[in-house]
């Protein structure tokens, strides 16, 4: 296999599943200190903890939504509270299941969205607005003007992440759903093993954003809007798509690096 031809859709999944798809990963501004919030469930000897208890205080576009089981949510007014969920933590950590990969991810925003994803086989990095992919063979650096395809290839890939991870555009993935209900909290696992509680969001049909058809998204909320996780049935390129993605270690401190080889 040529790393073009990996690329392609190495470069589609990472686009779906890191950017538009989240709908959780676009903070554009400084993380702020995280303050722990008590909580008011009594001792329990499980293992489960309840998400958002230190998250840090609740954006304005969150503060006015309903985050408790029955309610149904405005799609535009979810969107705005999605699009800056994290802004507060400005960086952590992230694991993506699909039905071919196991990826885990480490993301910061600061000032702008860098990422380093590796499936065990190969590995994307955006850094510095620098695209690389490596199928395993080698680091290929991302250039819109080199003569090589896959050189060309990752340049073009590092512009598309750029435009989907513009907060307008998980607004807008989350207002195209035609409504969004709010469940009772449940058990959810994190990709570093801890289970927190969560209210699951779900989107109320299928729906279509940019074109691709999006059979159900569902969202997975702590307290105080505390991003866990999504999941999207996707379809394209001609196929479906599964994708889920947990988050933990929000606002801990990453180190991205320019890969060598």
């Amino acid at each position: 296999m040529t790393r073009l031809t990996l690329l392609a859709p190495a470069a589609g999944v990472a686009l779906l599943a890191l950017t538009g798809c989240t709908a959780l990963l676009i903070p554009q501004s400084q993380p702020s200190d995280a303050a722990s919030q008590p909580s008011d469930a009594p001792d329990d000897t499980s293992d489960d903890t309840q998400a958002g208890t230190a998250a840090p205080e609740t954006s304005a576009e969150c503060a006015g939504l309903e985050l408790r089981a029955g309610a149904s949510l405005d799609p535009t007014a979810l969107g705005a509270c999605v699009s800056t969920a994290l802004v507060a933590f400005g960086s952590g950590r992230e694991s993506i299941h699909d039905s071919m990969t196991d990826t885990e991810v480490v993301f910061q925003y600061d000032p702008d969205f860098e990422f380093h994803s590796d499936d065990g086989t190969s590995s994307i990095t955006l850094l510095d607005g620098v695209l690389w992919v490596d199928d395993g063979s080698g680091p290929v650096k991302g250039d819109v003007n080199s003569s090589n395809p896959d050189e060309q290839m990752a340049g073009f890939a590092a512009e598309l992440f750029r435009i989907y991870a513009d907060p307008a555009m998980t607004a807008d993935l989350v207002a195209a759903a035609p409504g969004w209900t709010v469940a009772e909290p449940e058990a959810f696992e994190l990709g570093n093993g801890e289970t927190v509680q969560a209210y699951r969001l779900t989107s109320t049909g299928s729906f279509t954003w940019q074109e691709f058809p999006v059979e159900q998204f569902v969202l997975w909320y702590g307290e105080g809007w505390y991003p866990v996780g999504s999941e999207g049935a996707l379809e394209f390129w001609g196929s479906s798509e599964t994708v889920r993605q947990t988050y933990y270690d929000l606002g801990e401190p990453v180190e991205i690096v320019a890969p060598t080889g």
